[in-house]
């Protein structure tokens, strides 16, 4: 008996074990990269339409770059994620991160550069199927250093994601993007089928063991 309860113990265990992991939803990259200038106002306000298959998301990654060799102290960022449009309703906020100076200056392709990543400390909900938008803020002060920084994505007219554009000044420019990804970093553990076979297993011994005993109670 004390083998029976063993295993159901064992097999609940390893139900409860799984592991959570990172989940990419949507994404964009590629190998040669054009910038959009984070703080120039008439690239404001700056983003990335997106279109989710997760209803979630906890961390962003995006492609900054320190274009020039002047020497500054780096420049803090943060984005919104916001619904259907660049002006849409703020669903999430991510953590402030500071792009160090000379992060990928003189980097020649995507590939190569160090990425970005923003996250958010509550997971931010989405709308499965409909457009979002990550939205690109460059914190002041603005200054001759810090016009040097950009978010890098595809060259005008040869970006192929197909759930949305980057916008600047406000206006979606057709067939150009950032390059960026985002999802969950900590995306709910799914136990596997075999974990789901020992759970039912454990569950049936337990369920054997208490019509047993019910029934040399009752003799």
């Amino acid at each position: 008996m004390k083998h029976l309860l063993l295993a159901s113990f064992v097999s609940l265990s390893l139900a409860s074990s799984a592991q959570a992991g990172m989940i990419v939803d949507q994404e964009y990259l590629i190998e040669f990269g054009w910038g959009h200038s984070t703080s120039r106002a008439t690239n404001l306000p700056l983003g990335q339409e997106f279109t989710p298959t997760l209803n979630e998301l906890d961390f962003v990654d995006l492609y900054i770059g320190d274009a020039d060799t002047a020497v500054g102290p780096g420049v803090s960022f943060f984005v919104n994620i916001r619904s259907g449009s660049i002006t849409g309703t703020i669903l999430g906020t991510s953590s402030t991160v500071v792009v160090a100076d000379g992060t990928n200056t003189g980097v020649n392709s995507l590939l190569d550069f160090v990425v970005t990543r923003f996250t958010f400390t509550d997971v931010v909900s989405l709308t499965q199927g409909t457009t979002h938008v990550i939205e690109v803020v460059q914190l002041p002060p603005f200054g001759t250093y810090t016009m040097n920084y950009f978010a890098y994505g595809g060259r005008p007219g040869s970006s192929t994601y197909a759930g949305g554009d980057v916008i600047a000044g406000g206006v979606p420019l057709i067939d150009n993007d950032l390059a960026f990804r985002e999802g969950l970093l900590n995306a709910p553990a799914v136990p596997e089928p075999s974990t789901f076979a020992l759970l039912g297993i454990g569950g049936l011994a337990l369920v054997g063991y208490g019509w047993r005993r019910k029934r040399q109670q009752a003799a």
